[in-house]
């Protein structure tokens, strides 16, 4: 059989690496992080059942810190963010100081009434002893107003069935309509879903940095050992190769990239070298021999590779029985992380051996 050309070879391996990197940059990011939840578990079981019975609220809570959140236009902000927060989609209640509720004996009955007197719901001045009793008050001081006065808060309540891209799109219009004419102080927003989101954006952002900074640290590496630009190129580009086609994979089923998915990088990279060394190690002794073909050099580190390749997929496969399914997740992308960590160096051999064999 005539041998591939070494230009087109290169454009074989250049192609494979261009139909992997699009798809592998189009993967999304887990919106929350509910990676290490076990829904057969236990702990999961008994809150399912409780939350049928009484509810739950894992929600957000608006917090502005100011001078006093009881002066007027701070109270006139909260009335307008509260209006606005009850017409969004997914929000099931919005609680604050401006539509609590309290109880009064009216015409010797007892009756539920506003929390804030009238005049202040006008925009008028406390009369004394109004504000006190606000911020003293047995259910609402510690909850929606701080004693002191210079914190208010407004609970917000998602909709049960509300998923972590709705509760994400929540946020942002919480976060605009609630920093949009804002009194003088500053406004937070706090809960569950936005702490898991931020652990999500965590393991995003240190991707941007990781990734990098473990590449360059194998390209050292690889410099030290091999000490031949070439065969470095070679293991420098079977790196990517194998973690475009890992992510690639994992975009292509549908999974998102979650808080354990991007434990996956180090795994795929440090194999990719490995097996790197392994097959260039190898070649170099095929040419010594008077050989030049990807197919001899193969041969050669069958044994010793397949071995390590079996040994590595052996570990993960063992994860695959844990309970939580983000670790069998893990299991199933890093073998076949492992898999494109053994194919990328062999693709790059075959299509840069030949300028191997010039000298």
């Amino acid at each position: 059989m005539r041998p591939v050309p070494p230009i087109l070879r290169a454009s074989i391996a250049l192609l494979l690496l261009g139909l992997a990197v699009p798809i592998a940059l189009r993967i999304d990011v887990e919106a929350g992080n509910d990676a290490w939840i076990d829904p057969s578990g236990a702990a999961w079981n008994d809150l399912q059942r409780i939350e049928e019975r009484f509810g739950r609220s894992d929600g957000f809570v608006i917090a502005l810190f100011a001078a006093d959140v009881l002066a007027p236009d701070a109270l006139a902000w909260q009335r307008r963010v509260v209006d606005a927060v009850r017409i969004l989609p997914g929000v099931e209640q919005v609680t604050a100081l401006v539509d609590a509720r309290d109880v009064a004996i009216v015409d010797g009955d007892i009756e539920a009434v506003p929390l804030l007197p009238r005049g202040v719901r006008a925009g008028g001045a406390w009369l004394p002893g109004q504000r006190e009793r606000i911020l003293q008050h047995p259910l609402y001081s510690g909850l929606l107003v701080s004693a002191s006065g210079d914190v208010g808060a407004i609970v917000v309540e998602p909709s049960l069935g509300l998923d972590e891209r709705g509760l994400s799109h929540l946020q942002d219009r919480l976060t605009e309509l609630s920093r949009a004419a804002a009194p003088a102080g500053e406004v937070l927003i706090a809960g569950l879903p936005a702490q898991k989101r931020a652990i999500s954006r965590a393991v995003n952002a240190d991707q941007r940095i990781t990734v990098p900074l473990i590449f360059a640290v194998l390209l050292v590496f690889l410099a030290f050992f091999l000490r031949d630009a070439r065969l470095v190129l070679i293991a420098a580009l079977a790196v990517p190769t194998a973690l475009a086609w890992t992510y690639a994979v994992i975009n292509a089923v549908g999974h998102p990239l979650d808080a354990v998915l991007g434990l996956l990088p180090p795994l795929v990279m440090g194999t990719t070298v490995i097996t790197s060394l392994h097959l260039l190690n190898g070649h170099a002794e095929t040419i010594i021999a008077g050989g030049h073909r990807v197919r001899s050099t193969l041969r050669r580190v069958a044994v010793p590779l397949s071995l390590t390749t079996l040994a590595t997929l052996a570990g993960m496969i063992g994860l695959w029985w844990g309970a939580v399914p983000a670790v069998r997740s893990f299991a199933e992308f890093a073998a076949a992380g492992i898999l494109a960590a053994v194919a990328a160096p062999i693709l790059w051999l075959w299509a840069l051996g030949p300028w191997l064999d010039q000298g």
